[in-house]
């Protein structure tokens, strides 16, 4: 393998380091978002999620690239930086599991508000076995003006 090789290899897990580091200050920024209702902020940082995760899946690729063609030697010495990626990023995946958990369970508890306070006369909608579907929101947030 070449310097070059070894040296990019480097650069894009100390990058991705970094990059975790920073989807967890935005985790934070996102629980706190939704815990105290601010859904402009909401937008915002899951605008800079998606972008923090666009791009660690870029140098994943990259580095998986270049992991390929490296022996057992050569990537010794890095196993001690892959493990602490490994647990930050299932550290995030934690976090993303437990927002997502948590969005599930509004949307459902406001759909069945909505459901209970305004009943649907649309027509209703069956499944393939033939028991009823129930519409669901696609989204949680509420118009104040209603």
């Amino acid at each position: 393998m070449t310097e070059e090789k070894i040296k990019n290899y480097e650069i894009i897990l100390e990058n991705q380091n970094q990059l975790l580091d920073h989807m967890k200050i935005a985790q934070a920024k996102l629980r706190k978002a939704v815990m105290e209702k601010n859904w402009k902020d909401l937008t915002v940082v899951i605008s800079e999620i998606n972008l923090f995760s666009d791009s660690f899946q870029q140098m994943d690729k990259a580095r998986d690239e270049i992991q390929v063609l490296m022996s057992a030697d050569e990537l010794h010495p890095y196993v001690q930086k892959l493990m602490a990626l490994r647990n930050k990023l299932s550290a995030c995946k934690i976090e993303n599991k437990a927002l997502a958990d948590y969005l599930t369970i509004a949307r459902g508890f406001i759909d069945g508000v909505i459901n209970t306070a305004l009943p649907s006369s649309r027509a209703k909608v069956y499944t393939r076995t033939g028991t009823i579907m129930q519409k669901k929101p696609e989204s949680v947030v509420l118009s104040t003006l209603m």
